[in-house]
C-alpha cells in the first residue's frame, strides 16, 4: 500500500472510492453530500496543486483507492479534516497511519489547530481522535437528525507518545 497526496488524475478514483462506501460508512463521513458526481473530485485535486494549496488530501492506494484522508480550508487558519477508510478495509490501521500523516502535515505547516465533526456514536472514530490530542468543543444535531460533537486539536502542545 501507499500514501501519497492526490495527483491531477485522482478525481475519477476517489469517486469510486466515494461511491463505494457502505451505507453505514456514508451515515459517519459525507464531506460532499449522500451522491456528488465528478465535479467536486475535480475540484478538491485543483485544490491540491502547489499553486492553490487549498487543500491537503492523501489518499492510501493499493491497487485502487482504500482511504482517504484530509485538511480542508487551509487558508482559514483553522482547517477541517477528514478520514475515511474502504469497508472492507477497516480494523488495518489505514486510517490511524492516515490520521498521523495528515497531522503532521498540519504541524509542518505550523498550523496551530484542526477541527472535526463526529458522529456521537461512532465509538472507534472518536477514540481514535482522542487519542490523538482531538478533544470536545461542542455538539449539534445535524440536519439528518443525527447527533455529532465539534472537536479540535491543539497542534502547539507537544505530544507525548503521539502515534
Amino acid at each position: 500500500m501507499v500514501i501519497r497526496r492526490v495527483r491531477a488524475t485522482d478525481a475519477p478514483a476517489l469517486l469510486a472510492f466515494y461511491r463505494g462506501l457502505s451505507a453505514e460508512s456514508l451515515r459517519t463521513f459525507r464531506p460532499l453530500g449522500p451522491s456528488p458526481a465528478l465535479n467536486p473530485f475535480l475540484q478538491i485535486v485543483r485544490d491540491n496543486e502547489p499553486q492553490v494549496d487549498a487543500k491537503f488530501d492523501l489518499v492510501a492506494l493499493d491497487s485502487e483507492v482504500c482511504g482517504w484522508s484530509f485538511l480542508w480550508d487551509l487558508k482559514s487558519g483553522t482547517p477541517t479534516f477528514g478520514l475515511a477508510v474502504a469497508d472492507a478495509r477497516h480494523g488495518r490501521g489505514i486510517g490511524g497511519r492516515l490520521m498521523d500523516l495528515v497531522l503532521s502535515a498540519a504541524r509542518e505547516r505550523k498550523l496551530h489547530r484542526v477541527e472535526l465533526i463526529v458522529v456521537q456514536g461512532n465509538a472507534t472514530a472518536l477514540a481514535m481522535y482522542e487519542r490523538r490530542g482531538f478533544v470536545r468543543t461542542g455538539e449539534f444535531k445535524g440536519e439528518d437528525g443525527l447527533d455529532y460533537f465539534r472537536m479540535a486539536a491543539d497542534l502547539t502542545t507537544p505530544r507525548d507518545g503521539a502515534q
